[in-house]
Formats: structure tokens, sequence, C-alpha cells
């Protein structure tokens, strides 16, 4: 994720995140929020990569889904347990 200043508002984020050579580094996608105020932070959102972008994007057209997402993962697993009566 890239911070960034630029607003981002639900169904309108602006476009694409470019640095001061008009290459496009990111995607707006999440403003941050302030609990306080119980709505978005103004000035501060965040932007996914444009290589995350490209590498998701290539997997969807090749595979129909996503196998390497690029996040963390602590190999933490969910199931339920059933106790024996």
């Amino acid at each position: 994720m890239i911070q960034t200043s630029a607003p981002i508002n639900p169904g309108n984020s602006g476009g694409a995140l470019v640095d001061s050579r008009g290459a496009v580094i990111g995607i707006p996608t999440l403003a941050a929020t302030d609990p306080e105020l119980g709505g978005a932070a103004d000035g501060i959102g965040f932007a996914i990569a444009s290589n995350t972008v490209r590498s998701i994007a290539g997997q969807l057209v090749a595979h129909g889904r996503v196998l390497h997402p690029g996040r963390a993962w602590f190999g933490v697993d969910r199931r339920t347990l059933r106790a024996d009566p």
C-alpha cells in the first residue's frame, strides 16, 4: 500500500496515482477513517501499488483467479473443532 494525501471518495477515487513524471505508481482504493468522527479522515488515503495491480491482473487473465496475491501470510489456518462425546 502507498499512503497518499489524494482525496478518495466512494465510487470516485479521482483516477490513477502518478509520480512527478506522469508514470502510474498506484491505484487509489481506500480512505483512512477517523473513529472519533465516524467517517473518512480527510487527506489520508491508500493506493495499491501498480506492480501489485499488474501482477494480480495478469494472474486473473491467465488463470481466472489469483494464485499468488503477494501479501504476507503468517501460516495460520482457522478450523472448527468438535469435541468427541
